[in-house]
């Protein structure tokens, strides 16, 4: 069986290298879908996370398990919905320009987990995160797929509301609540992703 990671926004292959599980393929957010040709475990950080929820939707007979890592179900805030307001989205954006995404929520990480794009390739990314809402692609899930989820209680990027919305949706799902406000656990808690994925 696959194992594929859907990275996320403006996000390197390295802020995986210090996960050992295999990677068969990581999908960066400009890539288009991957096609599904067999059974296969989608890991999703961030964005790749919402990804990985619709495409589970799309394609409950290919796909056996998901491992969400801080994934973004809906990023904007709307009625009854916590989220980035159209400021702060704007905000977050000139602040990632201007300083670039390492140290990103106070961490010094040991390789830098994203990547250089232009100015465009980064507005695909947030136009995207801006429109998307799998909210719907939740309830579509069958309580025969494992879903592990990963999320800091505090995260400064995808609230902890992103997690909540998994677990009241789908209650079968494992969600591991992770101290402090974090969004790139693939470097922070390695071991646990590593753990859920020989686990599925």
């Amino acid at each position: 069986m696959q194992t594929i990671v859907m990275n996320g926004w403006a996000a390197s292959p390295h802020a995986w290298d210090l996960c050992r599980f295999r990677r068969d393929r990581i999908v960066s957010y400009l890539e288009p879908d991957p096609v599904l040709d067999g059974p296969v475990v989608l890991v999703g950080w961030s964005l790749g996370g919402n990804r990985a929820i619709r495409l589970a939707a799309e394609h409950p007979t290919q796909v056996k398990a998901l491992v969400l890592v801080s994934p973004v179900v809906r990023m904007m805030k709307d009625e009854g919905w916590q989220g980035m307001g159209e400021g702060r989205l704007n905000a977050f954006l000139a602040a990632f320009e201007m300083f670039g995404g390492a140290g990103l929520g106070g961490h010094e990480y040991p390789v830098d987990p994203y990547g250089n794009f232009s100015h465009d390739e980064l507005m695909v990314g947030i136009d995207y995160l801006h429109d998307s809402d799998v909210r719907p692609c939740l309830a579509r899930l069958s309580p025969d797929l494992p879903i592990t989820v990963f999320h800091s209680e505090g995260d400064i990027i995808a609230r902890s509301n992103n997690a909540q919305v998994i677990r009241d949706v789908c209650p079968w799902a494992r969600v591991e609540m992770v101290p402090g406000a974090e969004h790139t656990l693939p470097l922070t808690i390695p071991e646990r992703i590593d753990r859920a994925l020989t686990e599925t």
